[in-house]
């Protein structure tokens, strides 16, 4: 469409980008001398009603985190948004560059997303078309942009009762269900599949669509997808957001900073140890003690993985903050010189763990398998019936080593 080089007192610049529904451009406000974003929308202006009212919604906004709308008004047959100027991209540009993002960069990222939800949310506003291409991304600072299918909780009658405006990949089923279904929840799940995108090998993509036909819900597995090295909690973070039955979705976008929040704060464990019968307990044990401190941890499992063990394991190492390593003897097979000796795949690992300076606490039921040089006082000596006595040692030195990490 022909756009004027000048609009009111706004002298276009450039074109900043297309959309399927609105168009960016890059003006001047020539009695400021000041810099704005022009949003053009491609409605016809029978909709004015709507995107007036989306835009009294996003007027009433303000947060750190949402996209600063300065007007809107009607010329030239079109309808404009002025909004701060943002150097920067959408997130869905950034993610084709960048991603597979580090999970805890992904999370710094979308924890700002979040809050703006949050706070959307609490002032009565569900966004509706959250999505990379809606959202602005200005050093590592997420903006979000877009409100084309913003309403008001809970009603809103300004949307035709039988469409939905968005991409269908991220659209959560019940929004494809009936526009009427739309609820907080439904903003989670699209920021489930943003933060998905991000972590993951694999973008979606998906054709933009204007109108989307109610049980058109796209079937998406997105838990085959995960990278095998992305902590278990941060897969169970994105799949409560990814939650189909809505009921059981992580309730609240505060909920959803706040565990993300715990994510980032908290150290990482990478578990070194025989994957053996007679260590099922005390692997429990370890995970036990992680989870009441709020440690991550890591582990690769050699007898069910697939694909190359070993990057996988220096992978993890080089992610974790420090090491638990059982370097127990698994059986009479491990004997050297008639002395128990440790798995060869546990020292192994431990000697990656070593050349990455890792701090290291070893487990052990036997003294004589720190033959090695490992200082007496980094090793917890336990014995297999007395896991009790093996969860408050090694609570104590999961405290100190996370104590000291934190203060390096």
């Amino acid at each position: 469409m022909p756009i004027p080089k000048k609009i009111r007192n706004y002298r276009i610049l450039r074109q900043l980008a297309q959309g399927g529904i609105t168009s960016d451009y890059l003006a001047e406000n020539e009695e400021l001398g000041k810099k704005v974003m022009l949003r053009v929308s491609n409605y016809p202006t029978d909709k004015k009603k709507r995107l007036l009212h989306v835009a009294q919604l996003h007027a009433k906004l303000s947060h750190p985190n949402i996209h600063d709308l300065y007007d809107f008004f009607e010329a030239e047959g079109f309808l404009w948004s002025v909004l701060k100027h943002i150097e920067g991209q959408d997130l869905q540009s950034y993610i084709v560059q960048h991603a597979p993002l580090k999970w805890k960069h992904a999370l710094q990222l979308v924890v700002q997303a979040s809050d703006a939800l949050a706070y959307m949310h609490r002032h009565g506003v569900v966004n509706g078309s959250i999505k990379g291409k809606n959202i602005l991304i200005e050093e590592d600072r997420i903006y979000i942009s877009k409100f084309n299918a913003a309403r008001a909780i809970p009603d809103d009658d300004t949307m035709p009762p039988d469409t939905f405006i968005g991409n269908r990949i991220y659209c959560a089923p019940e929004q494809l269900q009936g526009f009427a279904y739309t609820t907080p929840k439904s903003d989670i799940w699209s920021l489930g599949v943003v933060l998905h995108e991000m972590v993951a090998q694999t973008t979606f993509v998906a054709e933009e669509q204007q109108e989307v036909a109610f049980n058109d819900i796209p079937e998406v597995e997105f838990s085959h997808l995960y990278p095998p090295d992305l902590p278990y909690e941060v897969v169970e973070l994105i799949n409560s957001m990814l939650e189909k039955n809505v009921e059981k979705r992580c309730s609240s976008c505060d909920e959803l900073s706040q565990r993300m929040r715990t994510l980032l704060s908290s150290s990482t464990a990478f578990l070194v140890m025989p994957f053996h019968p007679k260590f099922q307990k005390v692997r429990e044990v370890i995970k036990n003690v992680c989870d009441k401190l709020g440690v991550n941890y890591y582990v690769v499992d050699e007898q069910h993985e697939t694909g190359d063990i070993v990057l996988k394991i220096r992978s993890n190492i080089q992610k974790a903050d420090f090491i638990i390593a059982d370097v127990s003897p698994v059986g009479s097979e491990f004997l050297r010189d008639g002395k128990p000796m440790a798995n060869s795949n546990v020292i192994y690992e431990l000697g990656l763990a070593h050349g990455y300076n890792k701090d290291t606490i070893i487990l052990t039921q036997d003294l004589l398998t720190l033959s090695f040089d490992i200082a007496k006082e980094n090793a917890v000596i336990y014995h297999p019936d007395r896991l009790d006595t093996l969860e408050q040692d090694l609570s104590k030195f999961v405290v100190t080593v996370t104590k000291r990490l934190k203060n390096s």
